[in-house]
């Protein structure tokens, strides 16, 4: 059976990141065969695959065929013909457990079993992912020195039944990241076989759903809108995996990529990690030389290849206004300091839909060069996926496992928890981005913004930080009527060791000491949450899927109708030792206060985020 171009296609790499390739894709080839595929402390034999083995994102890999792109990686073109046999075997297990039951059911049946979760083999970013790597083993089969057309028949009919399920309006999951992915694996397998299956017809139809993901999932900064850097930068790089493979043809999704890695590069923290907002965890986003020449950004190329190639970033502020992002990196040239010694602060306020959307309204991180201070509690990972009429399901959340459910908490991130609630998710009004300013004032950062905290409860936040020095965080909780329980959390990193003080804690990591400071004087000091477990967790970190990692969980309370907290987080040897908080009308505000003989005053005018302005002095005592 002959049905290929007379130009072999290599493999379309539309993972996130570049493929190994040489000695390096020698090796992995060789771990894959000998030891079979692994990830999540799960283990599967490539040859005699156990489809039931691990959890939910284990057992997607093995649905999406994750475990094949190795072996395709070596067989297009073939360098690794040994991969051949191992990828059929693989193939023809999936094909009998799940390929033949679906296509006897048909579509329909598919894309409500998808819909209900019922059908984890047929989802539909696994479905998307799955028809490309199918496609290309087509391919590697149909020029390879195997004879059995009866396996090519197969593979050619199971590809049909792919296109099928995927034309489907309803199976195409424009709403999230999984139709970017349903297009592109469409698009790949369409553009590999145009005259096969009605592959052509396959193409335009993912050119035209690709442009409608572009257009709605993307903002017009480029910033990927699921409120996760880890997500922004995953669909990055399959956009410039399918660029680099030729499947892209238009401006638009160019434009898209350089945006959208602009964005990329002010998600890095000074530790070369990704900030972890939402479903992110904070992982090195260090790349080889290949993968960092990959972006085309100079500064990302810089910060991802650890400063081998591109240009080093300046020091700034950016707000995306409409994704909800606001960044400051703040380094002096001049004193040759680099990215990694930059003063950084980075908040999150926006509320796009519940796709990767934790309870997190105006969350914020803060890290001075390396050393991380204030930070996001990560993913953990998709465990225990909950149906419809589920009570955890109805409040917003996805997935049951009690961690999971944790890290999505308002009290796990650096928030204010209203009535012991988390912000609410289902059923709440998307209010796009939330934060009005962000902004440099000579010495100063300022960040402003506001949200609803719920149906009767509003936040004002200002976060006004002074590198090297303070951060300030003043928030302004008003509601319709009635008394609230208001908690101001705060999330240390896990170097940091914490005891508690009359007015606030006082905080140690190495030879730092950051002394954190109610200056209204009217909140409850909480005692410190380290590693609890009862009555609820309290106090964890995620650094890494399936992990918690114990840390320093603080707790600034009020009560009544309405509640005004000023926090001071300042480095010094000795406390603050006296403050002065006023209001100096049309919405100005006087902050003092002296610490270790030193006066410090902040003050801010203009009544609405995006017409304050922040003015700092060190008067003599």
């Amino acid at each position: 059976m002959r049905i290929c171009a007379q130009t072999p296609r290599p493999y379309d790499n539309l993972e996130a990141s570049p493929f190994s390739t040489g000695a390096t894709l020698t090796k992995r080839l060789r771990s894959l065969t000998q030891h079979g595929f692994e990830k999540f402390g799960s283990r599967i034999d490539i040859a005699r695959p156990d489809f039931k083995v691990g959890d939910r994102p284990f057992q997607f890999l093995l649905h999406a065929w994750d475990p094949l792109a190795t072996l395709l990686h070596g067989l297009l073109p073939p360098t690794h013909a040994e991969g051949l046999p191992p990828a059929i075997a693989y193939a023809t297990a999936w094909l009998d457990a799940f390929d033949a039951p679906a296509r006897s059911t048909g579509a329909e049946a598919i894309i409500e079993a998808a819909r209900s979760g019922a059908s984890e083999s047929w989802e539909g970013m696994a479905t998307g992912m799955r028809v490309f790597r199918l496609a290309a083993l087509v391919e590697a089969f149909a020029r390879s020195d195997e004879t059995d057309d009866g396996v090519l028949a197969r593979l050619v009919e199971a590809l049909a039944f792919h296109f099928e399920v995927l034309r489907q309006p309803g199976f195409f999951q424009s709403w999230s990241n999984h139709g970017l992915y349903q297009s592109l694996g469409l698009l790949s397998a369409g553009a590999r076989f145009p005259w096969l299956a009605d592959g052509e017809a396959m193409t335009v139809l993912a050119r035209k759903r690709l442009e409608q993901i572009l257009t709605s999932q993307f903002d017009t900064d480029g910033v990927h809108l699921e409120h996760s850097p880890t997500y922004h930068a995953n669909l990055l790089g399959s956009l410039i995996g399918a660029r680099d493979s030729g499947l892209l043809d238009g401006s638009a999704a160019d434009l898209t990529i350089r945006d959208a890695e602009r964005a990329l590069s002010w998600m890095v923290t000074p530790s070369g990690k990704l900030a972890a907002f939402g479903d992110s965890w904070p992982a090195p986003l260090r790349q080889d030389l290949v993968g960092a020449a990959r972006f085309r950004d100079p500064v990302l190329r810089f910060l991802t290849s650890e400063g081998a190639i591109g240009d080093p970033p300046q020091s700034g502020v950016k707000l995306y206004r409409n994704a909800g992002y606001a960044f400051a990196r703040i380094l002096d040239r001049n004193l040759g300091e680099g990215p990694d010694q930059a003063s950084y602060l980075a908040q999150a306020g926006g509320f796009h839909s519940r796709m990767h959307k934790h309870a997190d309204h105006l969350g914020f991180i803060w890290s001075e060069g390396s050393n991380d201070i204030l930070v996001d509690p990560g993913r953990y990972g998709y465990l225990g996926r909950l149906t419809a009429g589920d009570p955890l399901h109805d409040k917003g959340n996805w997935y049951g496992d009690p961690k999971r459910i944790f890290v999505e908490s308002t009290r796990a991130h650096n928030c204010v928890e209203v009535d012991g609630e988390s912000h609410p998710r289902k059923g709440a009004d998307p209010f796009g981005g939330a934060i009005r300013q962000a902004e440099q004032f000579g010495d100063l950062i300022l960040f402003a913004g506001g949200a609803p905290l719920g149906p009767t409860v509003g936040q004002k936040r200002i976060l006004v930080l002074k590198p090297r020095e303070f951060l300030l965080v003043l928030d302004t909780l008003s509601a319709d009527g009635g008394s609230h329980d208001f908690r101001q959390w705060f999330q240390l990193d896990a170097a940091w060791t914490v005891e508690v003080r009359r007015d606030g804690y006082r905080a140690r990591a190495g030879l730092r000491t950051l002394y954190v400071t109610d200056l209204t004087g009217d909140a409850a000091i909480q005692p410190v949450r380290r590693a609890q477990e009862k009555p609820q967790l309290q106090g964890w970190v995620s650094v890494r899927d399936g992990e918690l990692t114990p840390a320093s969980s603080l707790c600034l309370q009020g009560y009544g109708a309405s509640a005004a907290f000023v926090t001071l987080f300042s480095f010094g040897a000795g406390p603050v030792e006296h403050a002065e908080i006023r209001d100096e009308g049309s919405g100005g505000r006087f902050i003092g206060w002296t610490q270790e003989g030193r006066r410090s005053e902040v003050k801010l005018t203009g009544a609405m985020p995006g017409r304050i302005k922040a003015v700092l002095a060190h008067p003599p005592v």
